[in-house]
């Protein structure tokens, strides 16, 4: 690191980023190359929070060689591990922008990522895979394509005793400073507009339920501090949040009815929050969702 990134402050590095996305496309946050980088950042962040890449108690099938999915795979950090960790299994990633995977050369032999607008259906036959895995997506779909398309094309394709596992964490945290809580609070009004359920991570568990495909939904929660009160993984949760901020920063501040500069200010304020003005101690809470299929 040269002297001068050393001293640029979280601001610095976010301020002036024009990044675009597919208007057609539900899920508002741009895919690029800097998408690759959030992506990494945040699978090191569940790494330092959770200690393992699933909590699904699926490990022994996996060792035996299982069949896995894993929906809006990204780049395939988690598979690439996983390919590692389990040489015995077959692991597949589906995708809508098929960009974003590395190349074919980089891959594991043991895995396929393949482009898939989930939408559309899940290119495969019916009780598929032994595990079906799926993170950071639910801001992807409405509510509604959750309800009536997504979980039952996740149902239909893992096997009958197979499991599922979804990971999220919350878009409203705890111990919330005014500038965040303006800043959260606008999210969750700006994706309900979208007829995105920010919050969906709650309603999940219910929604699993009612399907009456399973015999119980497993729950876990942990704790996610937020901003460099609580060191290095602090540090990189506060900045995961402040760069997704920034890579929806026009349409944000077009919905809080603000201009651009005035937008600008009012993040400087937020960051100066985040390094402990006023210090507030905010943290957010993760949660893993799985059950297994009759």
């Amino acid at each position: 690191m040269d002297t001068q990134e050393g001293t640029q402050t979280i601001e610095d590095r976010f301020i002036g980023e024009r990044i675009y996305c597919d208007k057609n496309i539900v899920y508002y946050f741009p895919c690029n190359e800097d998408t690759i980088n959030k992506q990494q950042k945040m699978h090191n962040l569940c790494g330092s929070i959770w200690r393992t890449n699933f909590s699904a108690p699926i490990h022994e099938r996996l060792l035996e060689g299982a069949k896995v999915l894993d929906i809006g795979c990204g780049h395939g950090i988690w598979i690439q591990e996983m390919c590692v960790s389990y040489p015995l299994s077959t692991f597949y990633g589906v995708d809508i922008n098929s960009q974003l995977f590395p190349s074919h050369e980089r891959s594991p032999k043991n895995s396929e990522l393949i482009k898939c607008n989930v939408l559309n259906g899940l290119p495969f036959p019916s009780e598929s895979f032994d595990f079906v895995h799926i993170r950071f997506a639910v801001t992807s779909y409405t509510q509604e394509q959750w309800i009536n398309i997504v979980i039952p094309e996740i149902i239909r394709v893992c096997k009958r005793n197979g499991w599922i596992e979804h990971m999220e964490w919350d878009a409203k945290l705890i111990n919330e400073g005014p500038n965040l809580k303006k800043l959260t609070d606008a999210i969750v009004e700006f994706t309900a507009s979208k007829n995105i359920n920010a919050m969906f991570a709650d309603k999940l568990e219910q929604q699993l339920i009612e399907t009456q495909m399973f015999n119980k939904v497993y729950h876990e929660s942990k704790y996610c501090p937020v901003g460099p009160w609580f060191g290095d993984s602090g540090s990189l949760a506060g900045e995961i949040i402040l760069k997704s901020v920034l890579t929806i920063r026009d349409q944000l501040s077009k919905f809080m009815n603000i201009t651009i500069e005035e937008f600008d200010v009012f993040f400087s304020d937020l960051v100066k929050e985040f390094e402990g003005t006023p210090r507030t101690y905010p943290y957010t809470k993760t949660h893993r969702i799985y059950v297994q299929k009759k």
